[in-house]
Protein backbone atom coordinates (compact mmCIF):
# COMPACT_ATOMS: atom_id res chain seq x y z
CA UNK A 1 0.00 0.00 0.00
CA UNK A 2 1.22 3.51 -0.83
CA UNK A 3 0.98 6.17 1.97
CA UNK A 4 -1.29 9.00 1.12
CA UNK A 5 -0.41 12.50 2.01
CA UNK A 6 -3.51 14.60 1.98
CA UNK A 7 -1.74 17.46 3.44
CA UNK A 8 -0.75 20.77 1.96
CA UNK A 9 2.67 21.72 0.46
CA UNK A 10 4.17 23.79 2.73
CA UNK A 11 7.36 26.19 1.64
CA UNK A 12 10.11 26.00 3.25
CA UNK A 13 9.84 29.74 5.16
CA UNK A 14 6.26 29.07 6.31
CA UNK A 15 7.67 25.55 8.13
CA UNK A 16 10.85 27.26 8.98
CA UNK A 17 8.29 30.19 10.71
CA UNK A 18 6.12 27.48 12.29
CA UNK A 19 8.94 25.78 14.09
CA UNK A 20 10.14 29.57 15.68
CA UNK A 21 6.72 30.39 16.59
CA UNK A 22 6.35 26.88 18.29
CA UNK A 23 9.47 27.52 20.02
CA UNK A 24 8.34 30.90 21.23
CA UNK A 25 5.33 29.52 22.58
CA UNK A 26 7.33 26.78 25.02
CA UNK A 27 10.02 29.46 25.67
CA UNK A 28 7.79 31.57 28.72
CA UNK A 29 6.80 28.76 30.57
CA UNK A 30 10.50 27.90 31.09
CA UNK A 31 9.80 31.00 33.41
CA UNK A 32 7.18 30.25 35.64
CA UNK A 33 9.26 28.79 38.46
CA UNK A 34 11.40 31.76 38.52
CA UNK A 35 9.87 34.25 40.90
CA UNK A 36 11.79 37.06 39.86
CA UNK A 37 10.12 40.40 38.73
CA UNK A 38 11.62 43.39 36.53
CA UNK A 39 9.79 46.93 36.75
CA UNK A 40 6.96 45.29 39.36
CA UNK A 41 5.95 42.62 36.57
CA UNK A 42 7.30 38.82 36.54
CA UNK A 43 9.83 37.85 34.07
CA UNK A 44 7.05 35.83 32.71
CA UNK A 45 5.06 38.52 31.76
CA UNK A 46 7.41 40.41 30.34
CA UNK A 47 8.42 37.35 27.79
CA UNK A 48 4.93 36.83 26.97
CA UNK A 49 4.80 40.35 25.90
CA UNK A 50 7.99 40.65 23.95
CA UNK A 51 6.65 37.14 21.82
CA UNK A 52 3.17 38.21 21.81
CA UNK A 53 4.79 41.48 19.52
CA UNK A 54 7.75 39.09 17.92
CA UNK A 55 5.57 36.55 16.77
CA UNK A 56 3.51 38.86 14.12
CA UNK A 57 6.81 40.23 13.09
CA UNK A 58 8.06 36.63 12.84
CA UNK A 59 5.26 35.54 10.37
CA UNK A 60 6.08 38.68 8.36
CA UNK A 61 9.30 38.07 7.98
CA UNK A 62 8.57 34.41 6.60
CA UNK A 63 6.53 35.49 4.24
CA UNK A 64 8.58 38.08 2.79
CA UNK A 65 11.12 35.79 2.82
CA UNK A 66 8.82 33.54 0.81
CA UNK A 67 10.10 32.47 -2.21
CA UNK A 68 7.04 30.77 -3.90
CA UNK A 69 5.00 32.96 -6.55
CA UNK A 70 1.88 34.04 -5.37
CA UNK A 71 0.33 34.15 -8.84
CA UNK A 72 0.72 30.76 -9.36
Amino acid sequence: MKAVNDWFPMSNGDFYSLIVMLACCAIPFFFIKNPSFFLGLSTFGWVMGLLMFLAPVISLVGIAFDEKDIDG
